[in-house]
């Protein structure tokens, strides 16, 4: 992979050779959990994440109504919160129209939590109390 800047229309007609084979170029890698893409926007990671979170958003909501608020949480810090916590130095640089996507998952979960409306302002709701769960 070669990065380079997505403002400037760059074209690399590089061949790199290791041993005389050629290394094929590629767009974006996977390195330690984390995708980097060449424009190193953290583009594709985020939408990565987004995928995963999602998946587990979609089995919390199936098993909602069967759920205390305890059993609710240990849900989430079991599918969500470790992609949103692993390699969280990525968020600061990242573009916020990248990380609002996750922000509103967030707060529809939350809304799942309390049985609120899909429409209801999450800044009221205060469900993690730092004193009952661990959110290190």
């Amino acid at each position: 992979m070669i990065s380079r800047s997505n403002k400037r229309n760059c074209h690399f007609n590089i061949d790199l050779k290791l041993d005389s084979q050629i290394i094929t170029r590629v767009e974006s890698i996977k390195y330690s959990g984390v995708i980097i893409d060449e424009h190193l926007t953290r583009r594709e990671h985020i939408n990565n994440v987004k995928i995963k979170i999602s998946r587990g958003l979609g089995l919390i909501c199936k098993a909602r109504k069967l759920l205390n608020i305890t059993t609710f949480i240990s849900l989430y810090y079991a599918f969500i919160y470790p992609y949103l916590m692993y390699c969280v130095e990525l968020w600061d640089g990242a573009l916020s129209s990248y990380t609002n996507v996750l922000i509103k998952i967030q707060k529809k979960i939350v809304r799942l939590m309390v049985f609120a409306s899909f429409n209801a302002h999450t800044a009221p709701i205060i469900i993690f109390k730092p004193e009952h769960h661990d959110i290190r």
